[in-house]
């Protein structure tokens, strides 16, 4: 299954740029209105800048972060995801910079069962494809992320998708999988997925390829 958001960070870098700018040339003056850009316009930006890069997608109905229903479990509901948009986004604010200047897509990788996971992030620039390991604090970012978008019984998504869009660089798309095995790099062992067990309250409500690796199906 999968789901929509849109998260504005473009924004947020361009304000933090105009703090730096002012700040730097505001260093060392005594001239009023460099003293008013430093010390009131400044920090006032970087309030707007923090704003930006905390807000996950339009808060309306049809372009909130819903955990739509699957037959892997119960949603977890619009404040879960709403949440975890925070982790994603930060993640991404983290990841932005990291972009070559002539980028022509960008996406971000995760996968997760239990305690196997996978985080990858693509580029795109010139005809070629680069793909590097995410760090580990961003990958628990998203582990966090899927943990906090749990259903009332315990099922979350196993994989995401997150799209940075080249022609807007401020906003991205994700979609979560719920329902179908990811495509695995390296193959999650039994003990890995049975991890995910400790917070599902009935086995019966996971996929059936989860319950196969997990040596439970029937």
């Amino acid at each position: 299954m999968g789901e929509a958001h849109q998260g504005n960070i473009g924004l947020g870098i361009v304000l933090l740029l105009i703090v730096s700018a002012i700040s730097s040339q505001g260093r060392g003056t005594v001239d009023p209105l460099y003293s008013f850009l430093a010390h009131i316009l400044g920090p006032l930006l970087a309030v707007a800048a923090a704003w930006c890069f905390r807000q996950r997608a339009p808060l309306v109905p049809q372009a909130a972060a819903w955990s739509a229903p699957s037959s892997a479990g119960a949603p977890g509901g619009l404040h879960s995801s709403i949440d975890a948009m925070h982790n994603i986004t930060a993640v991404l604010v983290e990841l932005f910079p990291t972009l070559p200047p002539a980028w022509s897509s960008a996406w971000l990788e995760f996968r997760e069962i239990g305690s196997h996971r996978e985080c990858l992030f693509n580029v795109e620039t010139g005809g070629a494809r680069f793909t590097t390991e995410v760090p580990a604090h961003l990958a628990d970012q998203m582990s966090e992320a899927r943990n906090i978008m749990r259903g009332p019984g315990g099922n979350t998504w196993f994989a995401a998708t997150i799209t940075l869009n080249p022609a807007d660089p401020g906003s991205y798309q994700t979609e979560f999988n719920y329902d179908k095995e990811p495509e695995w790099l390296a193959e999650p062992t039994k003990a890995a997925c049975l991890s995910e067990t400790r917070r599902i309250r009935k086995l019966g409500t996971l996929p059936e390829w989860a319950l196969r690796r997990m040596g439970a199906a029937k």
